[in-house]
């Protein structure tokens, strides 16, 4: 009997444990999705702690649980988005490339849209007012993204052997974030023409290491 009492009181144990941890979900998604909705309106120096607490309808000192200050908010939006970026790029697509400079016209246009459709994300991210922990994530990401870059052109060409590619590839992708960066901060968004600019200044880049026709792999 005591078993079966102590039984019970494990699995409503449990239930409350799920039930709690599924509502803290919720709160942080609600605080996170209230920064978003200011980011829209204003700039990251211009949102308060209190402003995203009370758009979220969450108390400031409830909101502390889940994040310490503004740039823990700034930065869960960031790692969710780059996240989110890094498998885009991984996936193969559904088209044959007939140069390796079409695989990189895709990346930088599936880039520019998904930043595009996430303002707030581009904002914190190459908004030009990035906290510094952010930019350092965001740096790491880049080595990812220069990793699956090389990996895209080899999955469709044969790719030869390139000094330092790890090198070649991290400075590609930073010449691409850097036209983004411009872009924003001259008009707001990544511009299709700044989208274009990127894929010339990136292809220009790789094409003195690599040559300018593939073999198919």
């Amino acid at each position: 009997m005591a078993a079966k009492t102590q039984k019970k009181k494990t699995v409503k144990r449990k239930r409350r444990s799920g039930t709690m941890q599924a509502r803290g979900v919720k709160r942080r998604e609600r605080i996170t999705s209230a920064a978003k909705e200011l980011l829209l309106k204003k700039n990251l120096e211009d949102i308060s702690y209190n402003e995203i607490a009370e758009t979220a309808k969450v108390p400031a000192g409830s909101a502390y649980h889940f994040f310490p200050n503004v740039n823990s908010i700034y930065a869960a939006i960031a790692m969710e988005f780059l996240q989110r970026y890094v498998s885009a790029i991984a996936a193969p697509a559904n088209k044959d490339f007939h140069t390796w400079q079409d695989v990189i016209d895709k990346q930088i246009e599936q880039g520019a849209k998904l930043f595009q459709e996430d303002p707030a994300a581009m904002k914190i991210i190459i908004g030009g007012k990035t906290p510094p922990e952010i930019k350092h994530w965001d740096r790491e990401n880049d080595r990812r993204i220069a990793e699956m870059t090389e990996q895209d052109i080899k999955r469709y060409f044969q790719l030869p052997e390139i000094p330092r590619a790890n090198k070649v590839f991290f400075y590609y992708v930073e010449i691409v974030d850097l036209i983004f960066s411009l872009s924003v901060l001259e008009h707001g968004t990544i511009a299709p023409h700044m989208v274009h600019e990127a894929q010339v200044a990136g292809k220009s880049y790789l094409s003195n290491y690599i040559p300018n026709i593939l073999s198919k792999a």
